[in-house]
Formats: C-alpha cells, sequence, structure tokens
C-alpha cells in the first residue's frame, strides 16, 4: 500500500472501522514508513487533545454574563410598539394610496367668479386605468389595517 492510500485511511484505521485486510495492510506500512509512523504518531495525540477539550465547558455564570451584555447594548428601537420597518411601510402604503385616489379623481380648484368650483375628472389614460387604481387602493387599505391591527395589539401589551 502507498503512502497516500494509507493517509487516506488514517482515521478510518484509527476507528477501527475497516475490514480486516485493510487493517493489515495499513499497519505493516506504518510499521515500515517513518513518514506514516509520524502522521499517526500525530493524529493519534490531536485526537487525545480533543479527547481532553470534550469536558471543558464555560464557567459557572457565563450565559447570565453574555445575556446582560445584551440586553445592556440593546437598542431603544427594538421595542417600538410597531417597528419602524413598519411605519415605513405604512408611510409607503399612504403614498401609494394617495397616488391612487388622485387617479382616480383628479380635483382641479378653479376660481372663477370668485366661486370655488370643483371639477371632478375620471382618470382615463388606459383602459386598465381603472384597474389598477382599484388594485393599488385595495392593497393600500389591506396593508393599512393589517398595520393598524398590529399597532393595537402592541398597545394592548
Amino acid at each position: 500500500m502507498r503512502c497516500d492510500e494509507v493517509e487516506k485511511l488514517l482515521s478510518e484505521y484509527m476507528d477501527r472501522v475497516l475490514d480486516e485486510e485493510t487493517m493489515l495492510e495499513i499497519e505493516q506500512h506504518i510499521d515500515a514508513c517513518p513518514d506514516c509512523i509520524k502522521i499517526y504518531d500525530e493524529m493519534t495525540e490531536e485526537r487525545r487533545l480533543i479527547g481532553l477539550m470534550a469536558g471543558i465547558g464555560p464557567s459557572a455564570g457565563f450565559t447570565e454574563k453574555v445575556m446582560n451584555a445584551v440586553r445592556e447594548n440593546l437598542s431603544p428601537y427594538l421595542f417600538l410598539p410597531v417597528p419602524l420597518l413598519e411605519i415605513f411601510a405604512l408611510v409607503f402604503m399612504g403614498l401609494a394610496m394617495g397616488k391612487g385616489i388622485y387617479m382616480l379623481l383628479s380635483i382641479y380648484w378653479t376660481v372663477a367668479s370668485g366661486v370655488i368650483i370643483s371639477i371632478l375628472r375620471v382618470y382615463s389614460s388606459s383602459p386598465f386605468a381603472w384597474a389598477e387604481m382599484m388594485l393599488i387602493f385595495t392593497i393600500t387599505m389591506t396593508a393599512l389595517i393589517y398595520l393598524f391591527d398590529r399597532f393595537l395589539k402592541e398597545a394592548r401589551r
């Protein structure tokens, strides 16, 4: 057996999971090859050291110290009734709703003879304008209702 083959199988050899014939070949090679003896001895020492480390654990109170340090460094913004991301989503949805309403009804204020006249003009630049407006409005209202419900649930805590 060659050195590169022995090196590949050395871990399995040390775990004694190989068949008897392969185990015997590796053992004979290790006895005859100084390089493989050195690798075998290094692996044996590494396994011994790893075995010693298995019993090492964190000191008493380590978890409590870490958790206290984490609590001290927490951002106060993490505990808002509504997280900032949802506030930004609310603002964005409000703007989208405003656009939808504007698209639905374009309002022009005109001053004529001292009287303010409101002219409602339905936005209809494309055949799908109504569908687009209603979709924007529906999505916006759904998001607003969800955020308002979430805000109320957080406020009750």
